[in-house]
């Protein structure tokens, strides 16, 4: 009777190539998968009983755009922006791994400004490092899910 080493261990040349290629595909599909999960695109928000902010964004690749959304003082100041509006993306720039560098553009003022936002697995937090002079409804820092 011939053994498992005389049945099976001639033909390991044969087969090695076919497990490597299916372990680096397999690998490749995982880092995949984790690099889609890790995303800027969706809808993120935080209401809270003096502020409402969204944030509509898109990622594609290094570059991201989008909407935003802030309401404040009991809704008698709205700096609002959305898909189709005269304004275009309020919000754009680019990406480097889990943060975003981007420009954003009062709706109620045109003021500009620029702000960070970094990913987290389940929220981001938007930052607005600099601003011209103009009023604007976005808040300065702040947790959006």
């Amino acid at each position: 009777m011939k053994t498992f080493r005389q049945i099976y261990l001639h033909r390991l040349p044969y087969y090695l190539p076919i497990v490597i290629i299916f372990f680096v595909v397999s690998f490749n599909a995982t880092a995949q998968t984790n690099d889609t999960i890790k995303t800027f695109t969706g809808w993120w928000n935080n209401a809270r009983e003096d502020l409402m902010f969204t944030l509509d964004l898109l990622q594609v690749g290094d570059s991201i755009k989008g909407y935003h959304c802030g309401i404040t003082r009991n809704a008698n100041r709205i700096d609002c922006s959305q898909e189709g509006e005269v304004y275009g993306f309020t919000i754009t720039g680019t990406v480097d791994g889990n943060v975003a560098y981007v420009n954003f553009k009062s709706t109620y003022s045109n003021a500009t400004g620029e702000a960070i936002i970094t990913r987290y697995k389940d929220f981001i937090h938007w930052k607005i490092v600099s601003n011209t002079e103009g009023e604007f409804y976005l808040p300065m820092d702040e947790i959006l899910k």
